[in-house]
């Protein structure tokens, strides 16, 4: 059996790494961009109405405020149909933190703050767990959630099942 999924590559511009999205064509039907902060797609999850957008990023942690600069510059965070992944290299909020730091990223306000103004949704598992930890133990580990999954709310309601 041979499966025949869609895949879009993109090289992290000037970075290490990149970013990698594939579809089921017999689920929905996308374009991809190249864009300022990675990849946009552009397209329709068949029997869903209308199009939407998603757009997967990758923040690289020394590079985050560029990063926020150039993602609410652009205006693609008006986009009432847009769906963003992301690793955004920072929590967004307290209980996406575990461990022994007390420490308070200072974008966590910043950005949670654009996406509330923006009407965006965190969607997460309620068993939250961390997607990235320092490989520490004891009283050094620290582990985060920085993936993330945000969705804005008009294209949320018009989900029955997220």
């Amino acid at each position: 059996m041979v499966l025949k999924w869609h895949i879009f590559v993109i090289v992290a511009m000037g970075f290490l790494g990149g970013l990698v999205e594939t579809w089921d064509p017999k689920w929905a039907n996308f374009k991809g961009y190249s864009c300022f902060v990675g990849i946009l797609f552009e397209g329709q999850i068949w029997g869903m109405c209308g199009r939407i957008h998603i757009l997967n990023t990758y923040a690289p942690y020394k590079y985050r405020t560029t990063f926020c600069d150039r993602l609410y510059s652009f205006g693609i965070m008006e986009l009432a149909s847009l769906i963003l992944t992301s690793n955004l290299s920072y929590t967004i909020a307290l209980e996406e933190v575990w461990g022994s730091t007390t420490w308070i990223d200072p974008m966590v306000g910043m950005f949670h703050d654009a996406l509330l103004t923006h009407n965006f949704i965190d969607i997460y598992q309620m068993d939250m767990a961390p997607t990235w930890d320092n490989g520490n133990a004891g009283e050094a580990y620290v582990a985060k959630r920085l993936d993330g999954f945000l969705m804005h709310e008009e294209l949320f309601a018009r989900f029955t099942d997220v």
